[in-house]
């Protein structure tokens, strides 16, 4: 008698456990500070670059490909132009940050294709 007790008990406290695991505390550590997402921001920019760059130096090149490239490059650039800009809504700090991870990441790319 006292193990068909326990059986539910046990579900019930799993079922707890379970499902207090995702809390939301664990997603607010995940978000990045805006000096991080910065430099997220600006190497994604340089890796976009460094696309175009290693499709024109294809031997096979493809317009079509670099037409999607480009697209993107320049939405996802104008986008980041307006944030981290001389004109831009992020602060110094946040700026800089892109600046520096732009010329690191672009350097890398520099290095890899030549």
């Amino acid at each position: 008698m006292k193990t068909l007790f326990k059986i539910p008990v046990l579900l019930l406290a799993l079922m707890l456990v379970i499902s207090c695991g995702d809390s939301k505390k664990e997603k607010e550590e995940e978000k990045l500070s805006p000096v991080e997402q910065a430099a997220v921001d600006g190497k994604k920019q340089a890796e976009m670059a460094c696309e175009s760059i290693k499709v024109d130096n294809e031997e096979g090149y493809d317009s079509e490909k670099m037409k999607k490239i480009m697209k993107d490059s320049q939405d996802f650039g104008d986008k980041m132009y307006s944030t981290y800009g001389k004109e831009g809504t992020a602060s110094d700090e946040a700026k800089k940050a892109f600046e520096e991870a732009l010329k690191v990441a672009m350097e890398d790319c520099m290095k890899s294709v030549y």
